[in-house]
């Protein structure tokens, strides 16, 4: 079953899904030629709590690696993610 969810929009017409169960987590990755942006989502067993961390990382050879962010007790925060970023 899942419990985690993505989705993503481009070039393409349509918006695609993926999932993740809490065994795999989810991993999502968005880049250009400067450098990509990965966050992961995934269950911690110890505390039964759904967690994230967001990372910078190279694309193809460009780009540097850095955590943003990281919280092993609540996703909430993520989703005040994409705003910090919009604005920046």
């Amino acid at each position: 079953m899942s419990h985690f969810y993505g989705t993503v929009r481009g070039q393409s017409s349509g918006e695609a899904t993926r999932r993740g169960s809490k065994n795999s987590g989810l991993r999502v990755a968005a880049a250009s030629w400067q450098g990509a942006v990965y966050v992961y989502l995934f269950h911690d067993e110890e505390t039964g709590k759904d967690c994230y961390r967001v990372e910078l990382g190279p694309w193809k050879g460009n780009g540097r690696s850095s955590t943003i962010g990281y919280h092993r007790s609540t996703i909430a925060f993520l989703l005040f993610l994409p705003r910090f970023l919009l604005h920046r």
